[in-house]
């Protein structure tokens, strides 16, 4: 996917470092479907190649990615779809698309994957009178505020120790590397990437925020499903996605400051090392409880 929208394949290496050692990912490893974030990248490639090709089977397999996200780890694939949106109309205004093309596989691939989804659906909304909603004081206990993005986690070996957060699922800080990334690729000219996922950077860390946010209670009211979620912070995994596109952006700049081969290699290593610096986890085995 960074490959796709930024272009350089080096500077997809950098994104890909980033997102697969995101520092929310250590926070949650007794949580192994949320580490199930392969289909979100993958269903998001496959909308820019139906957006740019009008092509029936990249719509298919944004529907097959959405449901099986929504296998993988129901909150992603709620999340996702909510991510998709912004992404989506985006991605139709500038590139003004024929509606024509592609509508009907966009629709028929629609009503495929609610098919597919459907057997999880049911189960789910049998399981609900019992199980019940998630109350308001709970969701807002779990829901991020802006600070936490800037609290990390205590198995994150650079900075646990120094901006440890105190709040479960809410140490969110995403790494400097990750950060300046973002800033570089957000800077001036702006380009359809920089439009399309600033947008979606700024979706994702507003829903992120939940209660403590001004679009999520809506959702909660109106949208049943909402109402059955806990963690809204663990939006934060799409708001680090995002940070690792933009960050290739960034990545990109940087690169092309440079005309030979050999200095554009250096600056890959040296992105590589600071990378790994950055994010490097502190990781304490523990005995499984019994």
């Amino acid at each position: 996917l960074a490959a796709h929208v930024t272009g350089s394949r080096q500077a997809a290496f950098v994104s890909a470092l980033i997102f697969a050692f995101y520092p929310y990912r250590f926070e949650h490893y007794s949580h192994m479907e949320l580490q199930f974030t392969m289909w979100m990248p993958l269903g998001l490639l496959a909308l820019h190649r139906f957006v740019e090709t009008a092509r029936a089977r990249f719509v298919f397999a944004l529907a097959a990615c959405i449901v099986a996200q929504l296998y993988s780890s129901m909150y992603y694939g709620v999340f996702f779809v909510l991510y998709v949106l912004p992404v989506v109309t985006l991605l139709i205004a500038i590139g003004r698309p024929q509606w024509r093309r592609l509508l009907p596989p966009a629709m028929a691939a629609g009503v495929l994957a609610l098919a597919c989804a459907y057997p999880l659906i049911h189960e789910y909304s049998l399981a609900q009178p019992e199980k019940g909603d998630r109350g308001v004081a709970e969701v807002t206990f779990y829901s991020a505020e802006p600070r936490d993005y800037f609290e990390a986690h205590q198995r994150s070996l650079l900075y646990g120790d120094r901006i440890t957060s105190h709040h479960p699922e809410r140490a969110l800080f995403p790494g400097a590397m990750a950060i300046g990334g973002t800033l570089i690729g957000l800077a001036p000219p702006f380009g359809p990437a920089t439009l399309v996922y600033g947008a979606a950077l700024a979706t994702s860390w507003e829903l992120s925020l939940g209660f403590h946010g001004q679009v999520y209670p809506l959702l909660y009211k109106w949208l049943s499903p909402m109402r059955g979620l806990r963690v809204t912070a663990r939006f934060s995994v799409l708001v680090g996605m995002t940070l690792a596109l933009l960050s290739g952006l960034g990545a990109k700049r940087l690169l092309a400051r440079f005309s030979s081969v050999r200095a554009r290699q250096i600056v890959l290593v040296a992105l590589t090392v600071a990378t790994a610096i950055d994010l490097m986890p502190r990781l304490e085995l523990e005995r499984v409880w019994g």
